[in-house]
């Protein structure tokens, strides 16, 4: 792309409510985004270029057992940036992706906790348009060419405990989600191992999360939204092996944001601990994902169970912001959340994106300005990069990429 004439590229056409297979499209964007910087002043810039994001592991989403536009989610991460504007208050301003951090989301059927939902809804409110969504289309069963290749699962070793066997774990998951209900971060920290080392896969905008202190203060900015939160545990198993020990955990999040509206957020959580030399124990990964409930009043549930507004699209995307007029580079500090709805994979046409919260953007370690709001008002695909040989059933090349160690991947 850097040696291409983006603006003679023909577009590609996006059939509507097909799920893709795996590959990198390049879209040709429009967008605006509102700095504000320390010192020199706010303004919205006005900005065109390109956006390169890979789709791969479209599968069917929690409690679905076949692949629909209705029922699938697809792992998207976006692999390469450029956009270019340009202000009258900061000059030329240039846009990249930082590659020091994986910008990843999903698409399909989300199901988000109450207090993010609610929070997107009303960012995306001013943007929102009706699909007029074929249900017979939507609901079509959708194959792929391919076929995975399956691996059988390692055989368990673990014992499955209860009674006084079980109640140390139990202590355990029973101290978090006191912690959670007084939206105590500090109270969730001394239940989780502070090795750096261990991963965390939740509803936090990082989506993946290295060291059991950085995943607390990532859960702990979900916080700001909510009025009160009552975290009920339903079901635990309780597994061990040796000192170390897994939990299946079912409950729900009921939930008042700072705008008084409540809702439920029904949720499943697998997590695994380890016994330390003192005898106790500590969580070294712990995966959350949240449900829809069917019995669940339409209105107490989450974004994505609302009728008729295409698939949810959330992604976290960390960019440069060079305003190179002023000689200044900057990072986002965090991933920028951005949110839409959308009939086609990628999204095309005027389908707006919109950024959910302000995140601040740093230079040499320092907070120098903050990216205040972001929409994406057109885009369009025009190179598509297969990322699998369909003649190669046995061949998948496609992968999400999670950060190791230090950034590296």
């Amino acid at each position: 792309m850097k040696s291409a004439d983006l603006d003679s590229l023909k577009p590609l056409e996006m059939p509507p409510l097909m799920l893709p297979e795996p590959g990198v499209d390049v879209m040709r964007v429009r967008l605006e985004e509102t700095y504000d910087v320390e010192g020199v002043g706010r303004d919205t810039v006005q900005l065109k270029g390109w956006i390169a994001v890979r789709h791969d592991n479209t599968r069917p989403a929690e409690g679905e057992h076949e692949l629909t536009w209705n029922s699938a989610i697809t792992d998207t991460e976006f692999v390469a940036m450029k956009l270019d504007g340009v202000s009258k208050i900061f000059g030329r301003v240039e846009v990249t992706l930082d590659t020091t951090t994986p910008s990843i989301g999903q698409v399909g059927k989300l199901c988000l906790p109450f207090a993010v939902g609610s929070s997107l809804d009303a960012a995306y409110m001013p943007h929102r348009t009706l699909f007029k969504i074929d249900e017979v289309a939507a609901n079509r069963p959708q194959g792929s060419p391919y076929e995975l290749v399956q691996s059988k699962p390692p055989a368990t070793t673990t014992t499955l405990v209860t009674g006084d066997r079980a109640k140390p774990v139990e202590a355990i998951i029973d101290g978090v989600i006191r912690a959670i209900s007084a939206k105590d971060p500090k109270a969730m920290m001394r239940y989780y191992s502070p090795s750096g080392n261990n991963l965390f896969f939740g509803q936090t905008k990082a989506g993946v999360v290295r060291g059991g202190d950085a995943y607390v203060r990532e859960l702990g900015k979900v916080f700001a939204n909510i009025k009160s939160i009552e975290v009920k545990r339903n079901e635990i198993q309780v597994r061990t092996s040796g000192n170390l020990a897994v939990a299946a955990v079912t409950g729900v999040n009921n939930v008042v944001n700072s705008a008084g509206q409540s809702g439920s957020s029904p949720w499943r959580w697998t997590v695994e601990l380890e016994r330390g030399s003192g005898g106790g124990w500590q969580i070294t990964h712990d995966h959350l994902s949240f449900f829809e409930d069917p019995n669940s009043p339409i209105e107490r549930q989450q974004v994505s169970a609302l009728a008729a507004r295409g698939a949810c699209c959330l992604a976290a995307i960390s960019a440069n912001v060079a305003m190179l007029d002023l000689k200044l580079q900057m990072r986002t500090a965090e991933a920028l959340q951005w949110y839409s709805e959308v009939e086609t994979i990628p999204p095309v046409g005027r389908t707006a994106s919109v950024s959910a919260t302000p995140v601040p953007l740093v230079s040499n370690g320092r907070q120098v300005g903050t990216l205040t709001h972001g929409t994406v008002n057109f885009r369009e695909v025009v190179r598509h990069v297969p990322l699998i040989d369909v003649t190669r059933p046995e061949l998948r090349v496609a992968s999400i990429r999670v950060p190791t160690a230090g950034g590296s991947r």
